[in-house]
């Protein structure tokens, strides 16, 4: 019995300093990635996305002193960790554009779901029920933030941006999966032990990270404020990539990605990647093709007013009604719609 009480006691010391230390590493990533010099929608998300592993590590220990019988509603922000990665990964990957609507509908079921996980607004008998629909819907969420991160890889025009979407993907993983299964399975005997992974994985996670950012990047920098296209070509390469854009009307095609432009033009894909990221400035092919599509969408628009707005799209080059809005939108300020009677 002694041994147990003992045993006890040095899992306890170590959770706790295990949690204090974590939880001074995510403070000072707070800190540095609250006043870098990335654009606000990915400073918010990103702060709001580590206040939660902070209060995650640190809200035990004080309350476990301050309070020992402390309401669960205290622990709501660690739950919305997910829906704050989630809008980070938006933040972060998809650059200007704006939060798609599937991702929005999430995020709000997830508040909801959290919510009456943390304060029983519903009347859960059955904390199992509960507990397993809370994790449930989260590590959907998950897999939407890996899903965010790793889908346009093959599009990202900024190679460093493509090592940190591999390592994001990594730590997202192992940062959320394991605990969101414990709480989905309510298998109470290995809550100690999944504690001590979890606070040793994010103490590990985010001493990598900071010692990474101070060594190679110590502004913090994640993503670039946006910044303009350089329209004159500057060399005979860049000349002959947009002739040819615009002559062959490539962009006009649906299945063209970076490896297929790269093929056409009988260069590599860093060269590729590099010339239209450092000498036209976009930082991701989609950017570059659609701008030339929505050249086009604008002038036909208004020069055959009779066409539908779904019939520009695809001709263009893309491939729903949806997309084109959206990405219209963001560049024009506008909808197609409303572009079309404005300028007439």
């Amino acid at each position: 019995m002694g041994l147990t009480v003992e045993t006890g006691l040095i899992i306890d010391i170590t959770l706790t300093i295990l949690r204090i230390a974590a939880g001074t590493l995510l403070l000072l990533l707070t800190y540095f990635i609250g006043v870098s010099i990335n654009p606000a929608r990915v400073r918010i998300f990103g702060v709001i996305l580590l206040l939660g592993f902070f209060w995650g590590m640190v809200a035990p220990v004080l309350f476990s002193v301050i309070v020992p019988t402390f309401s669960m509603l205290f622990m709501s922000p660690v739950g919305w960790i997910v829906s704050a990665l989630l809008l980070f990964a938006c933040a972060l990957f998809e650059d200007d554009l704006p939060i798609p609507l599937w991702v929005k509908l999430a995020v709000f079921v997830d508040i909801i779901i959290t919510l009456s996980f943390y304060t029983n607004i519903f009347g859960f008998a059955d904390y199992t029920f509960a507990a397993a629909t809370t994790a449930t819907v989260k590590l959907n969420l998950v897999v939407g933030s890996i899903y965010i991160v790793w889908r346009g890889r093959r599009n990202d025009l900024i190679s460093k941006r493509v090592r940190l979407r591999l390592f994001l993907v990594w730590s997202i993983a192992w940062s959320t999966v394991p605990p969101l299964f414990v709480l989905l399975l309510s298998v109470s005997y290995i809550t100690v032990t999944a504690h001590l992974f979890l606070c040793c994985v994010i103490f590990f996670n985010a001493g990598v990270i900071l010692i990474a950012f101070i060594k190679l990047n110590p502004n913090f920098e994640l993503a670039r404020q946006p910044t303009l296209v350089v329209q004159a070509p500057v060399d005979s390469d860049i000349a002959n990539l947009l002739d040819r854009m615009t002559s062959e009307r490539l962009y006009a095609e649906h299945g063209l990605r970076l490896h297929s432009l790269a093929d056409r033009m009988g260069w590599s894909e860093s060269k590729l990647r590099k010339k239209i990221n450092q000498e036209l400035g976009y930082r991701n092919f989609n950017q570059f093709i659609n701008h030339f599509r929505l050249d086009e969408a604008g002038v036909v628009l208004l020069a055959q007013t009779d066409k539908a707005v779904l019939v520009v799209a695809l001709d263009v080059g893309f491939k729903s009604i949806s997309s084109f809005n959206s990405v219209f939108q963001a560049h024009f300020g506008m909808s197609p719609t409303q572009y079309r009677e404005a300028n007439r």
